[in-house]
């Protein structure tokens, strides 16, 4: 073989190595996002299943403060807390369906927040309390706006404004 036939042997082999060590890089980052995935549903799952616990383990509890009757001191801050983690686990499942990893509609988590503060007025003070906490006055959030707090305020406004008459049935209280 001549040096040309050469040179241009070698260069197909680089050219191949490189199209190649490319293609590997692909593979491993689809698995790399695979496994991400997997692990988010996982956490999520984990999350849901332990907020799930929670509200059993103190039903009457939530179904009570729900409801906005009186609570302990003691219960209160139980309720307090199950609110608490019930917004989280629905912001945390409306981020996953907007960066695409759960193919679903993002205005279902924060509509049914917005559901639970129409229906129950328990669950709405608290609601309101607990953004007061997280340091967000809920008459300060813009309802025009995409976040998901917005999302919710806007929900809330159209509950607030139809003239549909909304059952409190507290096992719905929260989903």
């Amino acid at each position: 073989m001549d040096k040309a036939k050469t040179r241009v042997v070698a260069e197909l082999i680089a050219v191949s190595s490189v199209v190649l060590s490319l293609l590997f890089v692909v593979y491993e980052l689809r698995l790399s996002r695979d496994l991400a995935v997997a692990e988010s549903y996982d956490a999520t799952n984990a999350s849901m299943f332990e907020f799930e616990n929670l509200v059993t383990e103190h039903i009457g509890i939530w179904r009570r403060g729900c409801l906005g009757e009186e609570l302990e001191l003691d219960e209160e801050m139980i309720f307090a807390r199950l609110v608490g983690a019930n917004v989280d686990l629905m912001r945390t499942l409306w981020r996953r369906i907007n960066t695409g990893i759960t193919p679903t509609n993002p205005e279902n988590f924060p509509s049914w927040i917005a559901s639970s503060r129409h229906r129950f007025t328990g669950y709405n003070d608290m609601y309101i309390r607990y953004r007061l906490y997280m340091g967000q006055d809920v008459q300060t959030i813009n309802p025009n706006g995409t976040g998901f707090s917005a999302n919710i305020e806007r929900f809330y406004r159209d509950f607030a404004e139809s003239d549909e008459e909304l059952v409190p049935d507290v096992a719905f209280c929260g989903r």
